[in-house]
């Protein structure tokens, strides 16, 4: 451990310097377990895998910022293509927008998520996140069958990541590629409808499983699986029969299609699913596998009916669990703090308030606390990852039930990056 931790340090100063730095292969060896013995057997990525990402063209997610002009209107975006497509400029369709806008919003902030434009803490924009399927006619233009969105002279911000922020999102990013995503399809939230037929092989089936373990393992082996809906209960136990009789590998087919949805936002179900489902493929030697649930844990990220902050509060992050599995858990976790864009994008992505929880219960909150500190304050990283390292160690702090306003002076305290401000100064103080 003490060699790795001696290879980063000499490298780390290195790649931040700038110019093409040597694929570090010492960093992403596997450690073992924290509580000491033989290392976990996992099929822990080769080098190459590493090496794919290191010299990946990740880049950070585009910024926009300026005066924003939102239209809803049914058939806007024909409006907009049908403009452009009789000669008018971008200058003269976004005054045409602006004369039309029913939201106004001035010095906001967009960031581009897969074509997308987010609003960072802007309430007026909110909305703008529930649209999919935008297109981008032109610079600073972007539109949905029924809105439009016009960024007045749009400023943009990005760097390339570099550093140690480079080293820790290669990490996380290869771990959580090493599998194939474990779900398979979406959440029934319908629940499907009742079949007799196939409600009455099921008790069959479930008469074998009582009856012996061999006839169970069998009886479901030629029940029809593919009839019953992605939510529907059956599945679970189906697959939780054949993970415990030697059928790991069909039971991980079915744990990929079973999406259990909570009736309330105090239900576990989905998180115990997912428990179940990461041990198995602990068991089975899935790295890549084991990390996307653990990541949907520590997030809490389950279809739900309904969600609250008292359900929030209910679902531990269950960080230490990387620990005992041999993951580096400070650069695993440093690591999806950072996000840029990349081909294919990465298989899972955590909020900074959950990501906080995760770091606080780690047991070395501390040591993230210095870590986002010098993330949030990085002049070399972009502006959307040193936002969301302040938003991190705002949570981190505020998960310590510090009062908001010795929260506010920390932060205050701190040389952020303008968006960061802009992102503090609109927090409301009871936050």
């Amino acid at each position: 451990m003490r060699r790795i931790v001696a290879l980063w340090l000499a490298l780390a100063p290195a790649v931040a310097a700038g110019g093409p730095a040597p694929f570090p292969a010492a960093s992403f060896v596997q450690l073992p377990p924290s509580g000491g013995g033989e290392k976990v057997p996992w099929r822990w990525p080769a080098p190459e895998a590493f090496r794919a990402y290191w010299e990946a063209r990740a880049r950070p997610h585009d910024l926009l910022s300026g005066r924003v002009y939102v239209v809803e209107r049914r058939g806007i975006g024909a409006q907009v293509a049908k403009r452009l497509a009789a000669g008018q400029d971008a200058g003269e369709v976004f005054a045409w927008l602006a004369k039309s806008a029913t939201t106004q919003a001035d010095d906001a902030w967009l960031v581009i998520d897969r074509g997308a434009p987010v609003p960072i803490r802007s309430p007026a924009l909110k909305a703008l996140q529930w649209h999919r399927d935008w297109q981008r006619p032109a610079p600073g233009l972007f539109v949905t069958d029924d809105v439009a969105v016009a960024l007045a002279a749009p400023s943009s911000a990005s760097a390339a990541p570099s550093g140690e922020a480079r080293l820790d999102w290669v990490y996380a990013t290869a771990l959580l590629a090493a599998d194939p995503p474990v779900y398979a399809g979406e959440a029934d939230f319908g629940g499907g409808e009742a079949d007799a037929a196939t409600d009455a092989a099921w008790r069959e089936v479930e008469a074998a499983m009582r009856r012996d373990p061999k006839a169970g393992v069998a009886a479901l082996l030629a029940f029809p699986l593919e009839k019953l809906g992605n939510s529907d209960w059956r599945l679970g136990e189906a697959a939780r029969f054949l993970a415990d009789h030697g059928r790991g590998d069909r039971a991980i087919e079915l744990y990929r299609r079973f999406r259990p949805v909570a009736r309330c936002s105090m239900d576990s179900a989905p998180s115990q699913v997912a428990r179940e489902y990461a041990a198995l493929c602990f068991r089975e030697g899935r790295i890549g596998c084991f990390l996307q649930l653990q990541v949907d844990i520590m997030g809490d990220q389950f279809p739900r009916m309904v969600y609250s902050s008292f359900g929030e509060a209910a679902h531990p992050t269950e960080v230490r669990a990387l620990d005992e599995a041999g993951i580096d858990t400070r650069r695993f976790l440093r690591g999806l703090v950072l996000r840029y864009e990349s081909e294919p994008a990465r298989a899972r992505e955590i909020d900074p308030w959950r990501l906080a929880r995760a770091m606080n219960e780690s047991g070395r909150a501390g040591v993230f606390e210095a870590d986002l500190k010098a993330l949030a304050e990085d002049t070399a990283l972009d502006p959307l990852n040193r936002l969301r390292a302040t938003q991190t160690l705002t949570g981190l702090w505020r998960r310590q039930e510090r009062p908001p306003a010795e929260v506010r002076a920390r932060l205050d305290a701190l040389s952020l990056s303008p968006l960061a401000a802009r992102w503090l100064r609109d927090m409301p103080a009871e936050e």
